[in-house]
């Protein structure tokens, strides 16, 4: 609250910025619901669109109150409930989209930055190196876990076969998203935008609070966002300022979406005791009475 008394933010908000950031921060929960809807369809579980806005929305809204650990919680307990995924299924599907999300910043980042600052010939091409390296090693210990660590192989129905094409296009739309939701922000609050410098301090500020695995809680994330601002060549407190828009928006747009959305799908086929009315049971893959695993044995 402070920041916010002493700075010249109140003086730079405008209604068409919080009507533009409360709609951009929706895109992100749809991002979300893409990603929680994604994971279930590749554990061949069912999560209707309403139910994935629902846990995107709530998840969302929990990132934006207290901290990544309240909106992963509200994510696991939900997915289990509605979807019936177990906890190593949605550790490793959440994993393995923060993994694709944070290289994605990290490239962007990295060609905002060589845009503002330029790069000196003699550093060229180890930042290529460095650019080329990271998705290999990645993909390679991944190959190495698979092949070493028994609960890695969760995450080959998110990676076999056709999977691979959807996995890499959802995260490239939810990176898209979180991005212009930032840069449409920085746009509006920069004394003298340009839209490098807008998406370079929106790349890092979500790198930066992934990395923390704390990124809304104690203002940690508007310290990144301060950080990127200032490595950028701005203020820290412009960085400051547009995390702390984006912040306030999410949390209108997600609570929005919480109250008008219905009650979850899930709620009108149970009959109060967690079993489906019509009888019909979600089909477990890991079980050995699964019709999947008993087409298998035959």
């Amino acid at each position: 609250m402070w920041w916010i008394r002493d700075s010249s933010l109140l003086s730079r908000i405008s209604a068409l910025l919080l009507v533009v950031a409360t709609m951009s921060a929706s895109l992100t929960i749809l991002a979300s619901a893409l990603t929680m809807h994604h994971i279930a369809r590749s554990y061949e579980r069912s999560l209707c669109l309403r139910d994935a806005l629902r846990v995107g929305a709530l998840g969302t809204l929990g990132n934006s109150l207290g901290g990544m650990p309240i909106g992963t919680t509200i994510k696991y307990v939900v997915l289990h409930r509605v979807a019936g995924l177990s906890v190593t299924q949605i550790t490793v599907g959440l994993l393995a989209f923060t993994a694709s999300l944070a290289i994605c910043f990290l490239l962007v980042g990295g060609l905002s930055l060589y845009q503002i600052a330029g790069v000196p010939e003699s550093y060229r091409l180890p930042l290529v190196a460095t650019a080329i390296a990271v998705p290999v090693s990645t993909w390679v210990l991944l190959r190495f876990a698979i092949a070493r660590i028994p609960a890695a192989r969760h995450i080959l129905p998110l990676l076999a076969g056709p999977q691979l094409p959807r996995f890499v296009a959802v995260s490239a739309i939810v990176s898209l998203a979180y991005l212009f939701h930032l840069v449409v922000i920085a746009l509006f609050l920069l004394p003298q935008p340009t839209l490098t410098q807008a998406v370079m301090i929106s790349a890092f500020g979500i790198l930066f609070g992934q990395s923390s695995l704390l990124q809304s809680l104690g203002g940690i994330q508007e310290f990144m966002m301060g950080l990127s601002a200032h490595i950028s060549g701005l203020s820290a407190g412009d960085g400051i300022e547009i995390a702390l828009v984006a912040r306030a928006s999410s949390i209108v747009s997600s609570a929005l979406l919480v109250a008008l959305l219905p009650t979850r799908a899930g709620d009108a086929r149970t009959n109060g005791t967690g079993h489906a009315a019509n009888g019909v049971q979600p089909m477990d893959v890991g079980s050995t009475n699964s019709p999947a695993r008993s087409k298998l044995n035959e």
